[in-house]
């Protein structure tokens, strides 16, 4: 179907609703919202229809973000990655007082040949993120205290984020896509292990089915 001047016109102030919400209120809807964002340049009815159903979710099914005291001032973060035969979507979300503070679903620069690439890749840019609302956080007077868990769900990223190894299948990984290992070297961050069930970010580099997509938005909502 030919993409009209109107239906993109259309599309793009729809998917400017929809990032707006997904990124001040609606973390969980954010992955649909990103997936969305790549077609603005050539958009079908299609793609206006599932536009409007994430807008219609967004407005009536969504659960506000839970924020407590008790839970304290203590950054929880949590990466994934999907691999793709192509660039894959790289998710990660970071929560304070139990609530989520930071959160992104991001498309990959660069092709991954491997599910650990993709997702010590995922680790970095997470790390930047990260390593930004501690700096924040310390301009605020409240300090953290110790590093910030970083959790993954893939061992390999785990092992190379503390030690360098060298690698058939990682030796033509640039080193900037190592900067997690640097962030722990330096004290900022602890990357530690978590079972792929248990891993928040799942929800922002694919789409899942219930129950695990709603058990996995209400801990990232601090529900």
């Amino acid at each position: 179907m030919v993409c009209t001047t109107e239906l993109r016109s259309r599309y793009r102030t729809m998917i400017g609703v929809v990032m707006y919400i997904a990124m001040t209120s609606s973390p969980q809807s954010l992955f649909a919202a990103a997936r969305l964002a790549r077609a603005l340049g050539n958009p079908s009815e299609e793609h206006f229809t599932a536009a409007k159903h994430v807008l219609r979710y967004q407005l009536h099914g969504a659960v506000p973000m839970v924020y407590r005291r008790s839970a304290g001032l203590k950054i929880v973060a949590y990466v994934d990655s999907d691999w793709c035969m192509k660039n894959s979507t790289a998710g990660w979300c970071a929560n304070i007082a139990g609530g989520p503070v930071l959160f992104a679903s991001k498309k990959e620069k660069c092709v991954s040949l491997s599910s650990t690439e993709a997702e010590i890749i995922a680790a970095s840019m997470a790390a930047c993120d990260i390593i930004y609302v501690r700096m924040l956080l310390e301009l605020m007077g409240l300090a953290c205290e110790g590093p910030t868990v970083l959790f993954v769900d893939n061992q390999g990223v785990v092992d190379l984020s503390r030690d360098p190894m060298s690698t058939t299948s990682m030796k033509h990984v640039k080193r900037r896509h190592f900067f997690v290992r640097e962030a722990q070297a330096m004290g900022e961050i602890l990357v530690l292990p978590v079972a792929s069930a248990d891993n928040v970010s799942d929800v922002l580099t694919k789409a899942l089915k219930n129950p695990r997509s709603g058990a996995l938005c209400r801990l990232m909502r601090g529900g």
